[in-house]
């Protein structure tokens, strides 16, 4: 018979749906009606226009590659259901789609640290203010953080035993995840050294399954970058706008955040080099802003080495634009919540190692520092640290479990 489902983790579930309803109805304005380029696309592919957004330039210049494909589909499909840009109906499909993340947090917590940490992690996973708060708006990043937490739970179920179908599953796994936030890639590459290293066994019945993981996981999102290269008629990758992602952590104005000293967008503080883009074509663009960013490494070595490591501090910390965008009381609170929830997976992290945990703890470091060091090399803002949050808040209850023991 199947194992039933424990109660208290019911209640958290139940919790969480009703947290979200109280959040819809309490929250308004802007916060949670806000669209981002998510819903253009959306539009586009249910009038017939394809995968289009608006550039995030000047000129709105069309972009056909402005944004990884899950979550614009999954809105178009929403809308093809129920209404075209119906916000109450994404956030009733998002609210069901998020409680996963709490049985994956409920089973990585109870293998750890027993079924007390268990329910903390469930508990601190579906009440995450920022999960929370994204499971209601029109926005990727809840589910790159549940798809994230669930390919760190796969990764960890995994390293039992060498099995076919549990390597063709988490390569699957890492395929869908590249299609939401290509920075899971480092976190691939970290998770297969460490399945390696816990599945001790000879090289050639390991590196077979390695590879497999990796070839599943390239191959998945192979036709998104075959219908890239085909649409924009050159190879290109996973969207056209890394150029300028790379160009904003990399530039003389640079604050190591998407936003310049002044609170607007990087874009401003570059009058020529606007110039020099408006009404060019998508990659035409691009290609001015790689050029300016790869000079700009170029002649400033030392200054972008050091850029790196302030952005890196910003992903595991924050900067003074953190929060801009949201009331003072959110950004206050979330930072008290980030300060405690660091503390206790600090003191989570040594009691695992304590109690013969160090390769758990070691994934759990790969999944958080991997997309830290990628995004680093872009820019990084408080959102891009959220999707790995749930392995620090699995660390903590580790920590709170133990201490109630």
């Amino acid at each position: 018979m199947p194992k039933a489902v424990d109660p208290g983790l019911i209640g958290i579930l139940v919790t969480a749906l009703l947290a979200r309803w109280a959040v819809a109805q309490l929250a308004g304005g802007d916060l949670l009606s806000r669209t981002w380029e998510y819903e253009v696309i959306a539009e586009n592919l249910l009038t017939g226009n394809g995968f289009a957004g608006d550039g995030i330039f000047l000129d709105n210049t069309t972009y056909r590659a402005l944004t990884l494909p899950v979550y614009p589909v999954f809105c178009a499909a929403v809308y093809w259901l129920v209404g075209h840009s119906s916000l109450v109906a994404i956030q009733l499909v998002q609210t069901v789609a998020v409680l996963p993340a709490g049985w994956f947090a409920y089973s990585l917590g109870s293998e750890l640290g027993g079924r007390r940490a268990g329910l903390l992690a469930a508990l601190g996973v579906t009440l995450h203010p920022a999960l929370l708060l994204f499971s209601l708006r029109r926005h990727a990043l809840w589910f790159d953080a549940v798809m994230f937490l669930f390919i760190l739970w796969a990764t960890f179920r995994a390293r039992r035993s060498v099995h076919l179908s549990q390597s063709v599953a988490l390569g699957l796994l890492f395929g869908i995840g590249l299609l939401s936030r290509t920075t899971i890639a480092a976190f691939m590459l970290l998770a297969c050294a460490w399945l390696v290293w816990q599945w001790r066994t000879p090289r050639r019945t390991s590196l077979p399954h390695v590879a497999l993981i990796i070839g599943i996981g390239l191959l998945v999102p192979a036709p998104w970058l075959v219908r890239n290269a085909v649409v924009l008629e050159r190879p290109m990758g996973f969207i056209s706008t890394s150029s300028y992602n790379l160009w904003v952590g990399n530039n003389p104005a640079t604050t190591g955040g998407a936003m310049a000293p002044d609170g607007t967008s990087m874009y401003t503080t570059a009058p020529a080099l606007a110039a020099a883009t408006r009404g060019l074509g998508e990659l035409e663009q691009q290609d001015i802003f790689w050029d300016a960013a790869v000079a700009y490494i170029a002649e400033n070595p030392g200054r972008t080495v050091l850029n790196f490591a302030k952005k890196l501090r910003i992903f595991l910390f924050w900067s003074e634009q953190t929060g801009a965008w949201y009331p003072a009381w959110f950004r206050n609170a979330y930072l008290a919540f980030y300060l405690l929830l660091l503390g206790c997976a600090t003191v989570g992290t040594y009691r695992l190692v304590q109690s013969g945990n160090l390769p758990a703890v070691v994934l759990c470091g790969c999944f958080v520092l991997s997309v830290g060091l990628v995004q680093s090399i872009f820019f990084v803002e408080g959102r891009h640290r959220w999707e790995m949050e749930s392995a620090l808040v699995i660390l903590a209850a580790c920590a709170l479990a133990s201490s109630r023991r």
